[in-house]
């Protein structure tokens, strides 16, 4: 599996999960999304690889929630 077919994947299988997670600590669905985006963009330059999907699952999340949480801030 390439580097693109697993971000395809992980975007299909856990984006619309992550974008509601951020849109529940963020007060627009465009802030949510861009917190995702943030997430997968350093999932990709970070060039990180999990042994365990669970793992993958549960970074993704804590990295959204961590997003979300630093914009909300700023905001």
């Amino acid at each position: 599996m390439t580097e693109e077919d697993r971000i395809e994947r992980l975007v299909c299988e856990y984006g619309r999960m992550l974008v509601r997670l951020a849109a529940s600590r963020l007060d627009s669905v465009a802030d949510a999304e861009d917190a995702v985006q943030d997430v997968f963009c350093t999932l990709v330059s970070k060039k990180l690889v999990f042994v365990d999907p669970e793992y993958e699952k549960a970074w993704l999340i804590r990295a959204t929630i961590n997003r979300a949480s630093d914009l909300r801030r700023r905001k």
